[in-house]
């Protein structure tokens, strides 16, 4: 019995050391499924049925790690629709005049496997120019059109906590607009936010992490608008 024992726990302990090793990291999920899952089986075959306690307790912890890792991809990437400001916190425009939206820098790719959640410059700028879009500017993508002002932004610094039952996410962006008509205009500034993800946010530490960096740009881009309605543009 003990050296069975050994051997499954041997099974799994080698799936997850391939796993963490493994080279391609969108495979990584689909592959520690399918190993867990052959490991089920074989425990299944080899467990006698008086050890139905043991057994059951695999089987759970099994269905557990699945559910977590078929969650990490979009629990610990913030998403665009998330990250700009609500109607109800939108401050409208005040100008007719057309804004393009340059190319944001900085940032951080969000890691799954190590860092976790992360704000990104692609995803920043998407969630930007909608919310430009959503007050009332007319916004134009970079190259495209011919707006009246340029908005360049560079996310400054961003700080995640590691754990926490409450996670706060903070966040600077510098934020640089000119005009093109009239070479005297120039307008910088750097805004900070932060924002605080409970444990009725989300229960698992990723997702809560996830959730903090979405109103942390979401705050920020609310402040962003306020600040911009104050221009004379």
């Amino acid at each position: 019995m003990d050296t069975r024992r050994c051997g499954r726990r041997s099974v799994i302990l080698r799936s997850v050391t391939t796993y963490v090793f493994a080279s391609k990291r969108s495979e990584m999920h689909q592959f520690l499924l399918d190993r867990l899952s052959m490991s089920t089986r074989t425990a299944s075959r080899l467990i006698p049925d008086g050890s139905r306690a043991w057994k059951s307790g695999a089987v759970r912890l099994v269905a557990a790690l699945s559910c977590l890792l078929m969650a990490c991809p979009s629990a610990m990437t913030p998403q665009v629709v998330n990250m700009v400001p609500r109607a109800e916190r939108r401050v409208f425009a005040k100008t007719a005049q057309p804004i393009g939206v340059l190319d944001v820098y900085g940032g951080e790719e969000s890691d799954p496997m190590w860092k976790g959640s992360r704000i990104d410059r692609a995803s920043f700028r998407k969630a930007l120019t909608k919310a430009l879009f959503d007050a009332g500017y007319r916004v134009f993508e970079s190259g495209i059109g011919q707006p009246t002002y340029q908005l360049a932004a560079r996310i400054v610094d961003q700080v995640q906590p590691a754990v926490g039952l409450n996670m706060t996410a903070a966040l600077r962006v510098r934020y640089t607009l000119t005009s093109l008509v009239d070479a005297g205009f120039w307008w910088e500034k750097d805004v900070s936010s932060a924002h605080t993800a409970t444990m009725g946010d989300a229960f698992m530490g990723a997702e809560r992490l996830n959730k903090a960096n979405e109103g942390a740009v979401r705050k920020n881009l609310e402040r962003l608008l306020e600040e911009l309605v104050l221009l004379r543009m």
